[in-house]
């Protein structure tokens, strides 16, 4: 990215601040957590994030977020309630997949499809398949109260653009809290322009704190 910046004479890395959280925590063993892989290696990673844009917000900055593990962006949406602990944070998800499984839900395991059951602090019992260790409890409980002991998300808060791929765990949440989703190709139909217009109606009881992942 940087590379492309230069070649097209953007200066975007020249004048704006960079920061980067290091990730000590890497290590090549199988995970101990089978339904919460890798929970004691991601939750310290996602609470530097976390409070790093708590501290960009702070002063008044706006943050702009490049990670790799998708799991990441659950740091962003607490380091927002963090700053803003009055304020609802609405959430634009742009992304194949929702993102929005449990380790109570989750085939896999894997946390990286879980960002937004964190944010939103869900479990959804409702749909539960997998019994979860004491550890496991513990570090989903750490992912899910970050910033505070509510949730930092409102499901109804959230809106889904390009999701094309979900479980029926994860439509049975879209459901029961009313998510709009905005598929491909409803997307094509309507627009880039009125598609994001549509979504900032929808929204608008949410500014100035919008997220989008």
């Amino acid at each position: 990215m940087r590379a492309s910046s230069k070649e097209m004479n953007a200066d975007y890395y020249e004048k704006l601040q960079l920061d980067s959280i290091k990730n000590e925590y890497i290590h090549e063993e199988e995970s101990p957590f089978k339904h919460a892989k890798y929970a004691d290696v991601i939750e310290p990673v996602i609470s530097k994030l976390a409070h790093k844009i708590k501290d960009i917000r702070n002063e008044n900055q706006f943050p702009i977020v490049i990670a790799g593990d998708h799991s990441s962006c659950a740091g962003t949406m607490h380091g927002l309630k963090m700053a803003h602990p009055d304020a609802e944070i609405g959430v634009v998800y742009i992304d194949a997949h929702a993102d929005f499984h449990s380790p109570y839900t989750s085939g896999s395991g894997n946390m990286h499809g879980m960002p937004l059951a964190m944010a939103c602090a869900i479990d959804n019992l409702e749909c539960q398949r997998n019994e979860l260790s004491e550890k496991e409890k513990e570090y989903w409980e750490k992912l899910k109260f970050m910033a505070s002991n509510e949730p930092s998300i409102k499901p109804e808060n959230v809106v889904f653009c390009a999701v094309r791929d979900y479980q029926e765990e994860e439509m049975d949440l879209i459901r029961r809290h009313k998510i709009p989703l905005y598929s491909v190709a409803e997307i094509t139909q309507k627009g880039i322009s009125s598609t994001v217009e549509e979504i900032f109606k929808k929204t608008r009881i949410l500014r100035p704190y919008l997220c989008v992942v």
